[in-house]
């Protein structure tokens, strides 16, 4: 029991740690770019940029706590009241429309296989927003004349909705620790925090 209880401080700790290196990134640039503002003389068209780089900034902020938000509903069975019957093949041919046209625009390949269909019993914004992050992810770490494929298939158990591309992968040392809450790989800590 103490060793659990010591895990379950480490993996907050852990948490702590990131959300806040998370955090302190675009508060420090609101900072910086709002500060920068009142020092510098700016015409009207630099000082609406500042106003518009300052957005994206809370803008980020704003997602990063309605991921803790989600992740705490979600644990506290709170979202089971949004719960509806999701039509898998309409829900996965929807997200590889969008998709595959923003692959085309990042010149990758995109391919979609949907073996049987389903309706599921599930959160249809939070399915959507787990898949929207790996498929961002795909993109984002595929290169040019790469792949991506979103595959899903049905078993009499089980839905299966798979994600897989041809970028660089995640290090073998690395493969259990991406599954804690709010872990980035060093690579990725400058990018914009997804849904």
């Amino acid at each position: 029991m103490l060793s659990r209880i010591e895990q379950l401080m480490q993996s907050m700790h852990q948490v702590t740690d990131n959300l806040a290196h998370d955090l302190r990134n675009p508060l420090n640039r609101l900072r910086n770019r709002l500060e920068v503002s009142l020092i510098e003389n700016l015409d009207k068209e630099s000082c609406q940029q500042v106003q518009q780089e300052a957005i994206q900034d809370i803008d980020d902020i704003i997602r990063t706590f309605n991921a803790l938000l989600s992740i705490a509903q979600a644990e506290s069975g709170k979202h089971d009241h949004d719960w509806v019957l999701i039509d898998t093949r309409k829900f996965i041919d929807e997200l590889a429309e969008l998709y595959s046209i923003v692959a085309e625009e990042s010149q990758i390949n995109f391919t979609c296989d949907i073996k049987g269909n389903a309706f599921i019993l599930g959160d249809h914004q939070l399915l959507a927003q787990t898949l929207t992050n790996l498929l961002d992810n795909a993109v984002k770490f595929t290169p040019p004349n790469g792949t991506i494929s979103l595959n899903a298939m049905h078993n009499k158990k089980q839905f299966i909705i798979e994600v897989a591309d041809s970028g660089t992968g995640i290090p073998e040392d690395k493969r259990e620790v991406v599954f804690e809450r709010f872990t980035r790989l060093d690579s990725a800590r400058s990018t914009p925090v997804m849904d």
